[in-house]
């Protein structure tokens, strides 16, 4: 009886230990399975990108980074004039020459719409990497509902002070929390010839009234995409622009250079600054000897919206087969913790993805604006900001408000006032 259970016992065992032979057989065969198919095929071709000279360097960068990541990629990054974009791209549409087509294309933000309605044949919509992006900025890149780029930055703005000059006429920046603050304060200096504000023009308007608008969140088209300017919100803007004139506190700079020029000299006190600006006075050693401080922009009224951002660059795919490159490496851009570094370092751009917000170097003070966590203070700047619509024809209403705003400035003529200026632009417009 005995030696009958032991052989059932040795017979159980056995069976047992042939089981879990087999069930770990079972599982090494599935797990070499599983990954064949998880397993990606590694990246092989071309890629052409197209953008504007001033980022050609850090693309440039970017681009040997992922190759060095992926050996069978080879990326070309071709600096292409943003005005030129559309005329090279309808040659080559109608020359059928597809094949030159750049895979993918940075544009400025507001051209989207515009290129999407002239040239369609010659985009896709696309998917967002996989990255949490603002939501504002995703709308802004869409076109009647369906995306058509992966924007990039988002270009915040915020208020660059010469901190060794105030405190010489005993101003402290914080204290300026609207814009008929700054004129007030503005006053003091003009006993001592000195403009509190460095106007400058940022290559489409000037970027006084550019923030103003977004300050205001005036949008010149509706949700049905139709030209509807509300005319009240305009007014404010522009009375509240032609005030700071009045008081004789601009200084009408030229462009960017000429305003941090006479920063630095002590001429103006203050001026709008954009991502570029600060990291260039963050890196560049000209600016080491000067104190500066960063504000949020002056309000409408008190506890009213200090932020504002501008356009931002965006990346556009094309038609032309890419064997998916163009998607991986855009997402490289957005989302690589290293690769985000050295844009912020190099660029000082923010970019619209909110998960790179966490990194260290995002939260870390900056010696030449009193280590301040400028990056940080940024990006909170963006995660605010609203969505501009832009329609086909933006650029173009916006060139018209612009020289609206300059009319109204130097309106001093008694038969019309600039209400009724401003009234009879905004039909204009409304009825084309």
């Amino acid at each position: 009886m005995r030696n009958t259970i032991r052989k059932y016992k040795f017979i159980a065992v056995s069976v047992f230990i042939i089981a879990l032979l087999f069930v770990e057989a079972c599982n090494k065969s599935t797990s070499t399975i599983t990954e064949k198919i998880v397993k990606p095929k590694p990246l092989k071709g071309e890629l052409v990108l197209w953008c504007n000279k001033y980022d050609e360097a850090i693309l440039s960068s970017i681009a040997r980074s992922f190759e060095d990541k992926n050996h069978g990629v080879k990326i070309d990054i071709l600096p292409v004039n943003e005005t030129k974009i559309e005329e090279k791209l309808q040659k080559l549409r109608d020359s059928g020459d597809t094949k030159n087509l750049p895979h993918v294309v940075e544009v400025n933000t507001e051209q989207v719409s515009y290129l999407v309605n002239e040239i369609p044949e010659i985009f896709k919509n696309i998917t967002a990497p996989h990255t949490d992006i603002l939501r504002w900025k995703l709308k802004e890149t869409s076109v009647d509902g369906e995306n058509y780029a992966v924007p990039w930055n988002t270009d915040p703005k915020v208020m660059l002070y010469n901190a060794d000059l105030l405190k010489k006429y005993n101003i402290d920046p914080f204290n300026i929390k609207t814009w008929d603050d700054l004129a007030e304060y503005g006053k003091k200096l003009n006993g001592h010839g000195i403009k509190m504000f460095a106007e400058y023009s940022d290559g489409r308007n000037n970027n006084l009234l550019s923030v103003m608008l977004r300050e205001q969140d005036l949008n010149v088209y509706n949700d049905e995409n139709e030209i509807d300017i509300d005319e009240d919100k305009l007014y404010r803007i522009l009375a509240q622009q032609k005030l700071l004139y009045q008081r004789g506190i601009v200084d009408k700079s030229g462009d960017q250079k000429q305003a941090i020029d006479k920063l630095m000299k002590g001429r103006a006190a203050a001026m709008i600054a954009d991502e570029s600006i600060i990291a260039a006075i963050n890196s560049d050693s000209k600016y080491k000897n000067h104190n500066w401080q960063i504000e949020r922009l002056p309000a409408f009224e008190p506890g009213g919206k200090n932020s504002a951002c501008g356009y931002g660059k965006a990346f556009m795919r094309t038609n032309s087969p890419d064997n998916d490159i163009a998607g991986k490496f855009i997402q490289y851009v957005m989302g690589d913790r290293e690769i985000n570094r050295e844009i912020v370092s190099q660029k000082g751009y923010i970019t619209s993805s909110s998960d790179v917000y966490i990194y260290s170097y995002f939260n870390a003070g900056l010696k030449r604006f009193n280590n301040k966590k400028l990056f940080r203070f940024m990006s909170e700047v963006a995660e605010e900001e609203k969505p501009v619509i832009f329609g086909s024809d933006y650029s173009k209403i916006m060139r018209q408000i612009s020289s609206l705003a300059q009319r109204v400035i130097d309106n001093d003529n008694k038969k019309i006032s600039d209400s009724e200026m401003i009234e009879k632009q905004v039909n204009d417009l409304m009825n084309k």
